[in-house]
């Protein structure tokens, strides 16, 4: 009799298949297949002795042409009309998950545009009367006393504050015009930051239903953006490592690594050409802070709308990156400290102390 483990293994090779194909076999017709030939594999073997190595070659061969022929079968439903729609139906989840949440933050652009446009509008209005009527009281104060003159200065730089806290520079307090930071391209940028937790802060909902919207907007939208960074790169982890019952490798590991520190420096090039005032070392450290989603807000993007959407795009391959980074290598980590806390005999350690 073989032993079990060279039975198993012999018993595998005879298919030439392993337990990762069996898992990831096309549909439970094929999987049964493999399962009554594997039985009469096994029936066959059990009911031999070694002298009967003929006769197992021969099944063995037998075996080996039925499965090609169950392989050659499953290659044919690929290419039928049957085989289309199942792989249709298995992509339709993923498909749905990352069209539900294009479709949210689209939704939310146009809902916080509709919002917050209005209010910006009047707000900048109210501010430049004020700022206006402040600035023709100190010109004509040349005869006030110095009190008087305080007290405007101080009204004036109290004005510039609240004009700081309503979204205003002070080049929008010289000149009224009716343009709006709240562009479709600009609000599709902030729901992106927003619902991938960056938070720049550079474009900020002032009224107080666009901040309610934006807490019930934020609560639902968040979730649903990391479970779909999280699908994708799931995703693009199947497509490195076939095999799931196969260990990540640390050079797999290094590629992931390297993939991203590699994605950040490309992109820090591109963005040192598209934004001239920033060093490579600015705009590496934009990437950096972007990808953590640490998003201080000291550097962010300001262009037209394709340069808005290169960035958009930018951000969200970078987080499947990052996230794919960090799945990989927290695996690796994870499984490391676990095989160090198996070979931890701690009832041992604790005899040793107290022996001392």
């Amino acid at each position: 009799m073989h032993p079990p483990g060279r039975f198993l293994a012999g018993h595998l090779s005879a298919f030439y298949f392993t337990p990762a194909a069996a898992l990831i076999a096309k549909n439970h017709s094929d999987w049964a297949q493999l399962q009554l030939l594997s039985n009469a594999a096994a029936n066959t073997v059990n009911s031999t002795n070694d002298d009967d190595d003929m006769s197992q070659v021969h099944f063995t061969s037998s075996a080996r042409r039925r499965n090609a022929m169950i392989i050659d079968s499953n290659n044919n439903d690929d290419d039928s009309p049957k085989g289309i729609i199942a792989n249709l139906r298995l992509a339709l989840p993923h498909i749905a998950l990352i069209s539900a949440t294009l479709c949210y933050i689209f939704l939310g652009a146009s809902i916080f545009a509709y919002i917050e446009k209005p209010y910006e509008l009047e707000n900048h209005q109210r501010h430049y009367s004020q700022y206006q009527y402040l600035m023709a009281n100190i010109l004509s104060s040349a005869n006030d006393s110095q009190a008087d003159i305080d007290h405007l200065l101080d009204t004036f730089t109290h004005l510039n504050f609240l004009a700081f806290e309503a979204g205003l520079k002070p080049a929008d307090l010289a000149k009224l015009n009716n343009s709006t930071r709240w562009t479709m391209i600009s609000s599709v940028f902030f729901t992106t930051t927003v619902l991938t937790s960056i938070g720049y802060g550079n474009l900020i909902p002032i009224s107080t239903h666009g901040q309610i919207f934006c807490m019930c907007y934020a609560i639902f939208g968040i979730p649903l953006t990391l479970i779909t960074i999280a699908d994708v790169a799931k995703f693009v982890a199947d497509l490195l490592i076939m095999d799931p019952t196969e260990d990540v490798k640390t050079t797999r590991q290094l590629m992931v690594l390297v993939v991203l520190l590699g994605y950040m420096a490309i992109s820090a090039c591109v963005y040192t050409i598209l934004e001239p005032t920033w060093s490579f070392v600015d705009a590496f450290y934009f990437c950096l802070v972007s990808l953590m989603t640490v998003g201080f807000g000291d550097l962010y993007p300001v262009g037209n709308f394709q340069y808005m959407m290169v960035s958009i795009i930018f951000i969200f391959i970078g987080l499947v990156i990052t996230t794919l980074a960090v799945d990989v290598s927290g695996s690796v980590c994870i499984d490391k400290i676990h095989s160090l806390g198996r070979g931890f005999d701690a009832i041992r350690v604790l005899k040793a102390i107290r022996k001392k």
